[in-house]
């Protein structure tokens, strides 16, 4: 891990206090960059096709790019970049001239110098830039940026980036949802001499915008955050930019600023406040079209709902209320859009506030006024603009609370249909114990019936077979014949046969009744009174 760790700046190197009370938290700030550089940069696996990384560079004689695609590339330029810089220093010493007033932060290196030949080679210098940009990219919105860990470290050590900046970086990388959306802050550093002047700003903050997805029909508009950083020497104007994921009307802007004249492009390249000036001035735009995008959504489920109606037809309100559920999901994402709008609205206004202070603080008045006129100006832009995500908010919870009493209304109406048809049952229900009630009295005077004819009909029916006779001669005796034992003898087993094959069936029910009532764990009720 120690190979990895970044050269951040000693404690007895020219920082300010703000920067110096940093140093308790570089350890912590570190071990969380090397925990998430896996899911930020690409894969060791991924091939030359997905490496890309764009630089910048402008100087006196115009403004030049280059695309470097692999590892080598990177660490070719930064060795190029690093030679040229500490030519101009050894050029300056033998030339007598003051190194810090030199475009460089390596005056540090030590390069031996043939003086002999110094006529030959001196006026040949290469001129080393006054702003070199480093344009990086992710693969797509929640993608992998598009350059290795080894040349992103090899980058931030080529610039000195402040800890800062990691907190920062840590923003981008794979996700699985909107992670760090909502994330925001502004950081900077004045680097001093032992004499306390200023010898540079480190600035670094998360700048929020929209973009468009043609792509998706159904949510078209994305927020996505960029990461600014910018090295600003004092002494040489000069300035070192790492721009992530930098909306295009930034990169456009800044490329018509270098390439219009030779004015702006010194103008733009020599301020401290250019790059921040031109971020601010890109315009709000995209953030009108979306708003004006989520306004006509929320039109459309207004005019949905004004045509809402309730139909007696159990077919046609089902389908309405699929409608009604539909329209409320809609919305639902609807509204959670304008809130995180609102939010990262606000976000854009604070960090131009912070703009604001830093201006006030580190650059002369002369300056700084026409900043602060225009971050003035752009910051009334947000605040608008968040009214008007405030108003379309208030009008999305309107609706939604609409929708809501409709399907509490359709469902009020599904009781009522469910109320009245449980009573009908209900009243089925009480008719029919009624008539079971009456046939319970009919089925009980038969039994009467049947107990009065039945023992009467048995004992006719006995006498009438003979079995039995009365003998007159021997005073009205009851003689029995041998054929009643017989009967009695045949009726009887009979009868307990039958007896026993009903109660055989009928303990086989229950049981089987019972095995069924616990497998299913249902309640069943036997031999209700």
């Amino acid at each position: 891990m120690d190979e990895k760790l970044l050269p951040w700046p000693a404690p007895d190197s020219a920082l300010t206090r703000q920067s110096v009370l940093l140093g308790s938290s570089i350890d912590e700030t570190q071990r969380a960059f090397d925990d998430a550089a896996p899911g930020i940069f690409l894969p060791a696996d991924s091939g030359p096709e997905c490496f890309r990384v764009q630089v910048g560079e402008v100087d006196d004689t115009g403004f030049r790019t280059c695309l470097l695609q692999n590892d080598h590339a990177v660490a070719e330029f930064l060795r190029v970049s690093d030679w040229m810089s500490a030519v101009a220093v050894a050029v300056a010493c033998t030339r007598g001239l003051d190194v810090d007033k030199l475009p460089t932060q390596k005056a540090s290196r030590e390069i031996e110098i043939n003086t002999a030949n110094n006529d030959s080679w001196t006026d040949a210098v290469p001129t080393s830039p006054k702003s070199t940009f480093f344009l990086l990219n992710p693969t797509f919105g929640w993608g992998h940026l598009l350059l290795s860990e080894a040349s992103m470290r090899s980058i931030l050590r080529h610039v000195r980036v402040f800890p800062a900046f990691l907190k920062h970086l840590t923003a981008f990388g794979e996700k699985d949802f909107a992670r760090d959306e909502g994330f925001a802050a502004y950081d900077i550093a004045e680097h001093v001499d032992r004499l306390g002047r200023r010898q540079g700003l480190e600035t670094c903050f998360l700048w929020k915008y929209v973009q468009r997805d043609d792509g998706n029909a159904q949510h078209p508009w994305t927020i996505r955050h960029a990461l600014v950083y910018q090295n600003f020497s004092c002494t040489t104007q000069t300035s070192t930019h790492i721009l992530v994921r930098a909306p295009t009307q930034l990169t456009n802007r800044l490329k018509h600023n270098f390439t219009a004249s030779p004015e702006s492009r010194a103008a733009t390249a020599a301020e401290w406040l250019s790059l921040q000036t031109v971020l601010i001035s890109s315009g709000t735009e995209d953030w009108r079209h979306a708003l004006n995008y989520y306004d006509g959504q929320i039109t459309k489920l207004f005019d949905v709902l004004v045509m809402f109606s309730i139909e007696t037809d159990a077919a046609s309100d089902s389908k309405k209320v699929q409608q009604c559920i539909s329209s409320m999901k809609d919305l639902t994402h609807l509204v959670d859009q304008l809130l995180r709008i609102s939010h990262v609205l606000t976000l854009n206004s604070t960090i131009i506030h912070c703009m604001t202070n830093a201006a006030r603080r580190y650059e002369t008045v002369e300056r700084r006024d026409g900043f602060l006129d225009l971050a003035e100006s752009v910051q009334l832009e947000y605040d608008f603009l968040r009214r008007l995500a405030e108003s379309l908010l208030a009008r999305g919870n309107n609706l939604s609370r609409q929708l809501q009493d409709i399907i509490a209304f359709r469902n009020s109406e599904l009781n009522n249909r469910i109320a009245t048809a449980t009573s009908a049952s209900t009243g089925a229900v009480v008719e029919l114990t009624s008539k079971s009630s009456h046939e319970a009295r009919i089925v009980k005077v038969l039994t009467i019936v049947a107990l009065i004819y039945v023992p009467a009909s048995f004992a006719a029916d006995f006498l009438q077979m003979g079995y039995v006779s009365v003998d007159q001669d021997r005073n009205f005796h009851i003689v029995a014949s041998m054929e009643v034992w017989l009967w009695v003898i045949i009726a009887f087993p009979l009868i307990l046969l039958a007896l026993s094959v009903l109660l055989v069936c009928e303990v086989l029910g229950r049981r089987k009744v019972a095995q069924g009532a616990a497998t299913s764990n249902t309640p069943v009720f036997t031999n209700i009174v």
